[in-house]
């Protein structure tokens, strides 16, 4: 059994390479690191830019979209678009993200 592909180490990379990603590595990447903090959900650095974190998650809810995976990984998909979406809210919130960076 082949275990789950790690994080991207930047954030350029994660860009160019997130075609090439398995939906179902991508979508339990996010389910894994939500508890974490909503920075490693999106793969962003500890002071992103808006355009970054817009740019990132419209990216990664393309991908993990639920109507553009298979039905079995259907729930799923759903609950990380979920995620990602209280990922990109808490970073959209200036007094949330300043919070974010001083932990």
């Amino acid at each position: 059994m082949a275990a789950a592909a790690p994080a991207p180490a930047n954030l350029n990379e994660f860009l160019y390479d997130i075609g090439q990603l398995d939906r179902e590595k991508e979508i339990s990447r996010v389910l894994s690191e939500f508890k974490l903090n909503p920075l490693a959900v999106l793969g962003l650095p500890s002071e992103p830019s808006d355009t970054k974190v817009a740019n990132v998650y419209k990216r990664l809810s393309l991908l993990c979209h639920p109507d553009k995976v298979k039905p079995e990984l259907r729930e799923r998909a759903q609950n990380a678009f979920t995620l990602l979406a209280a990922a990109k809210a808490a970073l959209g919130d200036l007094e949330k993200r300043s919070a974010l960076n001083q932990v």
